[in-house]
């Protein structure tokens, strides 16, 4: 199980702007630690070639509608997610980068890594 986190992720990166968001998102991203959420799912994909070329790289599921497990890990160093659908884990990884002037998050989905990290907020 993960340490407890003395700042959650989203509160660094949002600041003032954390207290903003809909009561249910705020209290998804405020936890620490291993929690575990379930529920049902509808995917959506695009139709066209780039679409399904992203989603095939990418591992995105299917369209279709099914059962959802969430599991999101919180620790200092991030977020682990790993979501699955129809028996499908897609898997990411978020953390926050500190470089001068700027803070923003960096990510990996399903072993593809961001390196250009889109998220900035100034300080």
């Amino acid at each position: 199980m993960s340490a407890p986190v003395s700042t959650p992720l989203y509160r660094q990166l949002l600041a003032a702007q954390f207290d903003t968001l809909p009561p249910k998102v705020r209290a998804l991203h405020e936890r620490s630690g291993l929690r575990r959420y379930h529920g049902k799912v509808e995917v959506e994909r695009g139709g066209g070639w780039a679409s399904r070329l992203c989603g095939w790289a990418t591992r995105l599921p299917r369209a279709g509608k099914g059962a959802l497990r969430v599991e999101i890990d919180a620790d200092e160093g991030g977020e682990r997610w790993a979501r699955v659908i129809a028996g499908k884990a897609m898997r990411s990884r978020l953390w926050a980068r500190d470089e001068p002037n700027s803070w923003g998050w960096c990510g990996s989905l399903s072993g593809l890594r961001s390196r250009t990290c889109p998220a900035s907020v100034a300080p």
